[in-house]
């Protein structure tokens, strides 16, 4: 799985940087490495004033379930630096076999 830069946070106004603490790598799934599948995964991630990411949002499919739920089990093992407020970005993940 091809790591991917976070994109700047979403919204009208810029919220603070706040630097990425912990990003678990997506685990290929066995299946679809079997299968030959391939695709990128868009997501949203919203981060709590702590960091945690408290909701996941699939805003594009890369066509296959199991990648689009690998990326999801990844994103929400994401920590960002505590802050004001929460923190939204958008994360893309690309599945890619070599």
């Amino acid at each position: 799985v091809e790591e991917e830069p976070m994109e700047e946070p979403l919204g009208d106004e810029p919220e603070p940087i706040r630097q990425l603490l912990e990003s678990p790598p997506a685990v290929y799934p066995g299946s679809a490495v079997l299968r030959g599948l391939e695709g990128t995964v868009h997501l949203t991630l919203t981060g709590d004033p702590s960091g945690v990411v408290i909701a996941v949002e699939l805003v594009k499919s890369s066509g296959h379930g199991s990648l689009d739920r690998a990326a999801i089990e990844a994103a929400r093992g994401y920590r960002f630096e505590p802050g004001e407020g929460s923190i939204t970005v958008s994360k893309p993940f690309t599945f890619r076999l070599s």
